[in-house]
């Protein structure tokens, strides 16, 4: 069930709610736009968890620019080298 009103009504603006909802519709939005292109979007611009762990294990975290998809792989099995 969603609460339809509240006995203790707010005289805030919920910004950070709203925000946070925009900022969702916007990026929907723009993966409708993308079409075909999606998937080589999230092959370029997807955070995957294990290669961020990957990187932060062995300091090759860099945020300036994002590697192609192909160059590198993780080897998530713990015995790989730098």
């Amino acid at each position: 069930m969603f609460p339809l009103r509240d006995r203790n009504p707010s005289d805030s603006v919920p910004f950070v709610t709203v925000g946070i909802i925009v900022a969702c519709t916007g990026g929907f939005l723009y993966e409708r736009v993308l079409g075909p292109d999606l998937e080589s979007f999230f092959a370029t611009y997807a955070l995957v968890p294990a290669q961020i762990t990957y990187d932060l294990r062995h300091g090759a975290l860099t945020w300036a620019r994002p590697s192609p998809p192909s160059s590198r792989r993780c080897s998530c099995t713990g015995g790989g080298s730098t």
